[in-house]
């Protein structure tokens, strides 16, 4: 799914998929906007997960 569309219910793209589960980067992967990171408890929880990035950041970086 590395890089693959996120789509909305209309078909618009709102993300791309863009982490995966189990990071090798660790709890670092996981920097909030403003700069800090999860907690232990909380970023067990978040690696199982997959995550996309908005499209709006994809497009201004």
């Amino acid at each position: 799914m590395s890089s693959g569309p996120v789509l909305d219910s209309y078909g618009k793209l709102v993300g791309i998929n863009g982490k995966s589960k189990y990071p090798l980067g660790g709890i670092d992967v996981f920097k909030l906007a403003d700069g800090s990171v999860p907690s232990q408890a909380v970023f067990r929880h978040m690696e199982a997960l997959s995550w996309a990035i908005p499209i709006d950041i994809f497009r201004s970086g």
